[in-house]
């Protein structure tokens, strides 16, 4: 049960880690789109927070699956309330926890979006 304890804590951290990187690389998008820095600057700075934005990611995926899920039990209302709030990652973190594969099958033409294309192998 520590163990547990110990990886939702990382969870946690890492969470909060990637949702910093993505708010950052947010805020330097507004100011190349202000024009308050170039390209130059903006490319140069974004490398290093996207590589740890990989890096911090690739640790989130070998956290325990019970460890990312733990935070996300509840009612209907509650669990739908907690994903509005989710940054991808952390959506993306839940998803990889509770799906093995998706299984993508041929469009219909005479459909605009067809939900019964995507086929969940889900995680028992």
């Amino acid at each position: 049960m520590q163990r547990l304890r110990d990886q939702d804590h990382v969870g946690k951290e890492l969470y909060d880690e990637i949702r910093e990187d993505e708010e950052e690389i947010e805020a330097l998008a507004k100011d190349m789109g202000e024009r308050r820095i170039s390209r130059k600057e903006w490319m140069i700075a974004r490398q290093p927070i996207e590589e740890r934005l990989n890096r911090n990611r690739n640790k989130l995926s070998k956290v325990s699956r019970l460890a990312v899920l733990s935070g996300f039990v509840g009612t209907y209302e509650d669990m739908q309330a907690r994903w509005k709030k989710m940054n991808n990652s952390q959506r993306r973190a839940i998803i990889t926890a509770c799906v093995r594969s998706v299984e993508v099958r041929p469009a219909d033409p005479r459909k605009r979006w067809d939900a019964d294309r995507f086929v969940l192998d889900w995680i028992a």
